[in-house]
């Protein structure tokens, strides 16, 4: 009897793994106003118009930069799963960087007034709306008002550049983070 319980027992545990996986990917599937779902799927979304739903702001200040754009990146959030639903650049002419971040702001807020007589609290988040680019894959950004696109063409290694360090890309990466080394 012990011998045939351990010889099901693997095959439970993986076949519930297995089940909790699959579980778990259905439910990780990102809503549709947070970065993580336009960043999957930025083929189908390139040229179009967006919205995300933008906690707040981060100008990105290192490494080149475009002459006469902004580049900031917008933090989501994920109201479908109740989680961060990651960052994206959004591209923005420098007249109206300052108009981003007031509207946005540069740190995140937290409502405090959801459930009245609860301590729930949640990220504030303001909708913002902007046209998709994918430069290169792995490469993209919001274009907040339109008028980037072509000054970030015009300079597109710089915006590669720039883009990729907002996203967290090292340079020369072409949008894939290189393979960690095993140590031993």
């Amino acid at each position: 009897q012990k011998i045939k319980i351990m010889k099901i027992l693997p095959k439970c545990l993986f076949s519930l793994a297995f089940v909790l996986c699959a579980v778990a990917s259905y439910a990780g599937d990102a809503s549709n106003d947070s970065a993580r779902h336009y960043k999957s799927y930025p083929e189908q979304f390139d040229g179009r118009s967006v919205s995300i739903d933008c906690t707040h702001v981060s100008r990105i200040n290192q490494g080149p930069q475009v002459e006469g754009v902004a580049f900031f990146v917008a933090h989501t959030f994920d109201e479908d799963n109740d989680r961060r639903g990651g960052s994206i650049v959004v591209a923005v002419v420098e007249s109206q960087a300052a108009s981003l971040v007031k509207k946005f702001g540069n740190t995140p807020e937290i409502d405090r007034r959801r459930g009245e007589n609860s301590t729930e609290s949640r990220l504030d988040s303001k909708r913002l709306r902007g046209t998709f680019h994918q430069l290169t894959k792995g490469t993209v950004y919001i274009d907040y008002t339109g008028d980037a696109h072509q000054l970030i063409l015009n300079k597109i290694e710089n915006a590669e550049s720039a883009i990729r360090k907002g996203d967290g890309i090292p340079s020369g990466h072409g949008g894939h983070m290189p393979k960690k080394k095993k140590r031993f």
